[in-house]
């Protein structure tokens, strides 16, 4: 869930440009009109509503989500929280007025992420913080028949390749469609990291393998790690590899294993229903 909402971020962050540093200490970043609700049972899943450069509209997101994203975790790296935050869903509109100059900002990245942990303070009164526990994770090796992966080629500009829909193609790109994950000259980490998004759990890169290659392989229904509150340490321990494993080590000559590591972890100290409009 987190990884769709990054990508529905994302949209708005299409040709803006970064803010100038100023003079002095920057002001709190906030959204100047919220309107928080809770969803109506739209069975459509998590969406983009009518959002511009200045404006979040989301729908049907969870606040796990949320949280996940204004910190920059994944979501089993958050514990402690209440089980309503990850399942009841809520309609969230978030609007920046234009400044003292009539100029309407585009937010970044990094812009965005702190008026989420402005909002989430504001509206549902968080508080939060940061440990390193031993948690949950897995490690991506080479298998022992050898990797599979194809090298990319040099200079190859991917013509026929990933469009994006501004129209851009090339090495580098990534995409999931239709249950099938395909990389265009990525580094094996990128690959850790777009595993890490599907199975919502961190992915070590093991391969020792350097170089870009061009991946592709199809995406099991339902793939995510089974189990508890993971950073608990009350989840993973009896859980089944996922299917994703054999599919990785029959078409890419690579192993996913579970492991456990260091880890950085939010703990929620407290969270409450948001405050109302």
């Amino acid at each position: 869930m987190n990884r769709l909402l990054c990508s529905l971020i994302a949209v708005l962050l299409a040709g803006s440009t970064i803010a100038c540093l100023g003079q002095g200490p920057s002001p709190e970043k906030v959204f100047d009109v919220i309107t928080i609700k809770k969803s109506g049972g739209f069975e459509g899943g998590m969406g983009l509503g009518a959002s511009t450069p200045d404006t979040i509209s989301l729908s049907n997101t969870p606040i796990k989500s949320l949280i996940a994203h204004a910190y920059g975790i994944k979501q089993d790296a958050i514990v402690g929280a209440p089980s309503w935050v990850g399942t009841e869903e809520f309609d969230i509109n978030a609007k920046v007025l234009p400044d003292a100059n009539g100029v309407v900002p585009r937010l970044n990245q990094q812009e965005i992420e702190a008026r989420f942990k402005t909002l989430l303070r504001d509206r549902f009164q968080l508080a939060a913080h940061f440990e390193t526990r031993r948690i949950p994770v897995y490690e991506l090796s080479v298998a022992g028949t050898g990797s599979k992966l194809k090298a990319a080629s040099p200079g190859d500009n991917y013509a026929s390749g990933i469009k994006m829909p501004n129209g851009r193609t090339g090495a580098g790109l990534r995409i999931v469609d239709n249950h099938r994950f395909t990389g265009q000259a990525i580094t094996t980490r990128t690959l850790a990291d777009t595993l890490s998004d599907i199975l919502e759990r961190t992915v070590l890169d093991q391969t020792n393998l350097a170089g870009l290659y061009d991946v592709s392989f199809p995406i099991p229904f339902g793939e995510k790690p089974t189990g508890g509150d993971a950073a608990d340490g009350h989840g993973g321990e009896t859980e089944q590899q996922p299917s994703l494993a054999s599919v990785l080590s029959d078409e890419l000559g690579l192993r996913l294993k579970p492991a456990k590591a260091d880890g950085k972890v939010l703990v929620i100290d407290k969270i409450n229903e948001p405050s109302p409009n």
